[in-house]
């Protein structure tokens, strides 16, 4: 395993892996599809669009939103239909890349520090959502790299819930209502929110998590009815803070469902899973703390986006491993 994390760190720094016309997309500041099967990894380009930055499915359809010239533009990838444009505010036109794209079945979103717009396929009749607040300061969403703050977004019915990842500055997870704008902060938990996923009764997976220095901390909860249930969390620094969790203190960066089964991705134990209500390390023979982003499964492979070292597919049955080097273009 330490083979596997000794490479330069010199790959583009990735905060999420979306699921994308049967594949997978390693997303950042660019991004990158992913085949699993040829362990092979190239810049996501498409004809229409001078800049790819961000993709999503709605019901089977794949969407890309991005930049034409100076114009922000959601390309229909696999439909007849070769381009609907977005009819974002002219204040907002200049500045595109500050915008994340999110679906779940017929519903489209994009959404920003204090705006949304949403519409529904195949009409994309968008209406705005004005938000009763910002998800962050001004003096945070000015930084270049913003919309990569919005590490996650999750559309549950006219729910849209975004976690909010400042890294040692914090960050949260907001719940933003699409019919009123109504935000709300989801439990006071001053760490990075930094990982969502749905699973097949509907219930919300949210993950929460902290490397600094020496802290390593660690939530997760469910979100069952209207209640957000905490299943585990971790606090080296604070032991009452401990719920069902046995392993070492380490923080929780990512949470994902496969097939029913519980995953969360950690930073010093790497891929462990909840089973039968206690927690098994998974990924075994990982090498001390990684930076690592993003987790997401296809089968018993585990693809895990790391900060700024690439991709690595992780094998949790063989234990093989291996690192996609990402290609800028």
């Amino acid at each position: 395993m330490t083979d596997t994390f000794s490479h330069i760190r010199d790959q583009p720094v990735l905060q999420g892996l979306l699921r994308w016309q049967g594949g997978w997309v390693a997303a950042g500041n660019q991004l990158f599809t992913i085949d699993v099967h040829k362990k092979s990894a190239a810049p996501l380009d498409h004809s229409g669009l001078d800049a790819v930055l961000d993709v999503a499915e709605a019901s089977a359809t794949a969407l890309v939103f991005g930049t034409k010239g100076q114009q922000a533009k959601l390309v229909v990838a696999n439909s007849s239909v070769p381009e609907v444009e977005i009819p974002l505010p002219v204040e907002v036109l200049s500045d595109p890349s500050r915008w994340r794209l999110a679906a779940a079945g017929e519903k489209v979103v994009l959404i920003s520090n204090n705006l949304a717009f949403s519409c529904k396929v195949p009409d994309y009749k968008w209406s705005p959502v004005r938000m009763s607040q910002k998800l962050m300061s001004q003096e945070l969403w000015r930084a270049k790299d913003r919309a990569n703050l919005l590490k996650s977004i999750l559309i549950c019915d006219a729910q849209v819930f975004v976690a909010v990842d400042q890294g040692e500055w914090g960050g949260g997870l907001w719940s933003v209502e699409l019919t009123t704008g109504t935000v709300s902060l989801v439990e006071k938990d001053s760490n990075p929110a930094t990982g969502l996923a749905l699973d097949d009764k509907g219930r919300v997976w949210a993950t929460w998590g902290l490397a600094h220095k020496m802290i390593r901390q660690g939530t997760l909860r469910v979100l069952e009815g209207n209640n957000w249930r905490l299943v585990s969390q971790t606090d080296n620094l604070d032991k009452t803070r401990q719920k069902n969790w046995s392993l070492p203190s380490t923080s929780f960066n990512s949470v994902t469902v496969e097939q029913g089964r519980i995953f969360v991705l950690t930073g010093t134990l790497g891929v462990v899973e909840l089973v039968n209500g206690s927690w098994q390390q998974r990924a075994i023979g990982w090498s001390d703390h990684q930076y690592v982003t993003a987790l997401a499964m296809q089968d018993d492979m585990a693809l895990i986006a790391t900060y700024n070292a690439g991709v690595v597919v992780w094998n949790l049955c063989s234990g093989e491993t291996g690192v996609l080097r990402l290609r800028p273009a």
